[in-house]
């Protein structure tokens, strides 16, 4: 992750990477700092911490799992497999409502 201050813009650039099912479950995480990180420049003589994630929600994971030419990487998160196995379960059969609609 690239983070970088130019007068009173946060600039923030990420590598996308494969799918991985997030610690909730309720999604997948596309990109992220991984933790606070320092942004390069300052905010009126401080620094500037950055926390983000990019996530794409469950309703459209199929399609982007299915574009990916590799598998979905493991979380290191106790029980994600079975969770993971459940969640595509209930894609498949169309029990995971469109959640991030208003």
């Amino acid at each position: 992750m690239k983070s970088e201050i130019r007068g009173k813009k946060l600039l923030l650039e990420f590598e996308l990477q494969q799918p991985r099912l997030s610690a909730s479950g309720k999604s997948y995480v596309v990109a992220s700092s991984k933790g606070p990180r320092r942004a390069r420049g300052n905010l009126s003589g401080s620094p500037v911490f950055v926390v983000a994630s990019a996530i794409v929600y469950l309703d459209d994971a199929t399609t982007a799992i299915e574009r990916a030419a590799a598998p979905v990487k493991k979380s290191a998160h106790r029980g994600s497999e079975a969770r993971r196995e459940k969640t595509q379960r209930d894609i498949s059969t169309g029990k995971r409502g469109n959640r991030h609609e208003g």
